[in-house]
């Protein structure tokens, strides 16, 4: 007779999927409970009673995920505070995520977590996610940092974008107890999300930087103070010399430990080319990092000398950064010239293994920017992973894809490609066609594919039909998203085109296809487009 092998944690994860939640096991010791969308009536504060039944009956448990983002204002703090007190018998537990994004969820919810976080004494990695909890306040920021001032963490990432009742009060709380955090092992990786929280001001900025010298082990720091727009130059400048004041510690431990560092001032439009050239020159100086994240998108102040200067600055990292993330969507004062230097710039970093480049709405940029671009891209032979976003640059046309397409013939290491050009007016089938001609040199390496060509109404089944040939003979493609909404020259058949090729991709995992708005599509081709978008495990086919 066989031998059913049974779990220890095999009672509760029956209660534990009573409450009515997706519950996924990834192996014995590693839970996630995630609520979604489609459950939200369902899911209340009686199923966090149900989830509390379940916690408390898990016999081993290292890492535990609940998710519960998607279920709005139906869990409130009484449904915290449940799922909270079910935490200190997770004794072994090492990785917790609390995720409740848009809940109803207020402070009296966070003090309850913010007891439990110091009695679970084998945590190491902490990921509180709150954003979008109009209930959360100052008080909420003062608890969780008593609280998490009393652990040993490795990793800490806290989330409270759009917390709208945040102020500086609740950032200089929070700073003043996370630098109390053990500095043994001491704290590896710090993302702190005040997005939207505009009543953060430079006062508040001020403190948190004091941080830097408080984490001498942080290797990996994302901050974003997007839309934070009562931030000006004056929170740059304490930043950068709070960063100066580290470096230049007497101490053996610096802040030179920083290896990836991502700073997102999207929004923020108090911010002009000094704060860029402020920034660039403290980056300098960091000479282990390795990755690289800047958002100053909407920044109406940035201008193409803050680009020149960041450039000329920032090269000094040449040999150690392999990864860029560039973010200038909505400046419109950027020019050709300012995008020239950043792609002479960029072909100088030779170990580059990722670059994303956005500049969409940026409406003085027209086909000598991209052909510029192409040419320099051609310099990167490690590039595995190219994200360009020139949506909504009017000025841009089939030339600028014909560029990219010969530099594509020179990229054959790409793996993951991602190419935005929304409503660009004047691309049309023959851009498109040469830029699929060019991915024939990918067919080995490509496992992400992203395209958007939305609203370029001179789009047809031409480019479709190519793009289809190109597609059938990925064999290693897992992901593919395709955007073409309002191409209104697309007919059935170049979506039954499209619709055979999806039908060869053996490997796909991921599809995402978006053709509403063209309107000479027929029932039967949105039916066979339908049907073969459902062969990918996770699909969605809006036509």
């Amino acid at each position: 007779t066989s031998v059913v092998h049974r779990s220890p944690n095999d009672d509760a994860i029956a209660l534990l999927k009573q409450s009515g939640i997706n519950i996924e096991i990834v192996d014995e010791e590693k839970i996630f409970v995630k609520g979604s969308r489609q459950q939200h009536h369902k899911i209340n504060d009686a199923a966090a009673t149900q989830l509390f039944k379940g916690l408390t009956r898990l016999k081993k448990c290292s890492a535990l995920s609940i998710d519960l983002s998607g279920c709005g204002y139906q869990i409130t703090s009484q449904g915290l505070t449940v799922i909270a007190a079910a935490l200190p018998k997770l004794v072994d537990l090492k990785y917790l995520e609390i995720n409740m994004r848009g809940c109803g969820v207020g402070d009296t919810g966070s003090t309850a977590l913010s007891v439990s976080i110091p009695k679970l004494i084998a945590l190491k990695k902490l990921k509180l996610i709150f954003n979008d909890c109009k209930k959360i306040s100052d008080k909420a920021l003062y608890e969780f940092g008593e609280s998490i001032s009393k652990t040993s963490l490795t990793d800490l990432e806290l989330g409270f974008a759009g917390c709208i009742k945040i102020t500086d009060k609740g950032l200089n709380w929070l700073s003043s107890s996370l630098g109390k955090i053990s500095k043994t092992p001491g704290l590896n990786k710090l993302t702190l999300n005040f997005q939207s929280c505009d009543k953060i001001t430079d006062s508040g900025m001020s403190k948190l930087v004091t941080l830097f010298q408080d984490l001498p082990w942080v290797e990996t720091l994302d901050l974003n103070f997007d839309h934070c727009n009562k931030l000006t130059n004056s929170s740059i400048t304490v930043m950068c010399n709070a960063m100066e004041k580290s470096m230049n510690a007497s101490s053996m431990i610096k802040f030179f430990n920083i290896k990836n560092l991502n700073l997102a001032f999207g929004s923020c439009d108090k911010l002009d080319n000094r704060a860029l050239t402020m920034i660039a020159e403290q980056i300098s100086k960091l000479n282990q990092l390795e990755v690289l994240g800047l958002d100053f998108s909407y920044c109406e102040n940035i201008t193409d000398s803050g680009l020149s200067e960041f450039s000329k600055t920032v090269i000094r990292l040449k040999s150690t950064l392999k990864n860029i993330k560039l973010n200038f969507q909505g400046c419109e004062r950027i020019t050709e010239t300012g995008v020239i230097d950043i792609s002479l710039f960029i072909s100088n970093l030779t170990n580059l293994s990722g670059l994303k480049l956005v500049l969409s709405d940026c409406k003085k940029l027209g086909d000598d920017v991209i052909g510029v671009l192409s040419i320099k891209l051609c310099s990167l032979p490690s590039l595995k992973h190219l994200h360009l976003s020139f949506s909504r640059c009017g000025e841009i046309g089939d030339d600028s894809l014909s560029g990219l397409a010969h530099s594509l013939k020179n990229l054959w290491t790409i793996e993951d490609l991602s190419l935005h050009f929304a409503y660009c007016s004047d691309i049309g089938n023959n851009g498109i066609q040469a830029l699929c001609e060019s991915l024939g040199s990918l067919n080995s390496t490509l496992s992400q594919l992203k395209l958007n060509f939305g609203h370029c109404d001179k789009v047809g089944d031409a480019a479709i039909i190519k793009l289809s040939e190109r597609l059938s003979q990925f064999s290693y493609l897992k992901l593919l998203e395709l955007h073409f909404v309002a191409c209104n020259q697309i007919t059935g058949e170049g979506i039954n085109a499209l619709s055979t090729a999806i039908n060869k991709l053996s490997s796909i995992e991921n599809l995402q296809l978006y053709f509403h708005g063209c309107p000479q599509i027929d029932e039967s081709a949105k039916s066979n487009l339908q049907r073969a978008g459902s062969r990918a495990p996770q699909h969605y086919v809006f036509i």
